[in-house]
């Protein structure tokens, strides 16, 4: 069994190897940030959202997590910064955040689980982010 992970170095783990592998073909992503976000808790908790992150908060080039997000799985997390990069590269649309990482990496994000959540397979996370 892995040794465990505190949250906060599980993300940066995660958002680092993402970054560090889309800033390759686009620099500019290497200047992305993320941080938690109290007002996305907040929606979270009232049931006004179902969202675990969002850009555009504090600038474009900022991912904003909902605290508890450490608790998804490897695969949904990386769906979702994955994701969240997409719009950072692309734009506001949702189907466009995801086609935006697939026409530039070949990575294909899909939809599981209880919550429809964001997900890349392991095998994408092994052979991309070594992860």
């Amino acid at each position: 069994m892995p040794a465990l992970i505190p949250p906060q170095r599980k993300l940066e783990d995660a958002f680092s190897r993402i970054r560090t592998y889309l800033g390759r073909r686009f620099p500019r992503l290497r200047k992305s940030t993320w941080e938690w976000c109290k007002d996305l808790r907040e929606s979270v908790r009232t049931g006004k959202r179902r969202a675990f992150m969002h850009v555009g908060h504090k600038s474009n080039s900022h991912v904003c997590v909902w605290p508890g997000t450490e608790r998804l799985s490897d695969s949904h997390l990386y769906g979702l910064f994955l994701h969240e990069f997409g719009h950072i590269g692309q734009g506001a649309s949702e189907a466009g955040a995801d086609l935006w990482i697939f026409e530039h990496f070949g990575i294909t994000i899909e939809y599981k689980g209880p919550k429809c959540l964001e997900w890349v397979g392991p095998e994408i996370i092994r052979s991309r982010f070594g992860g």
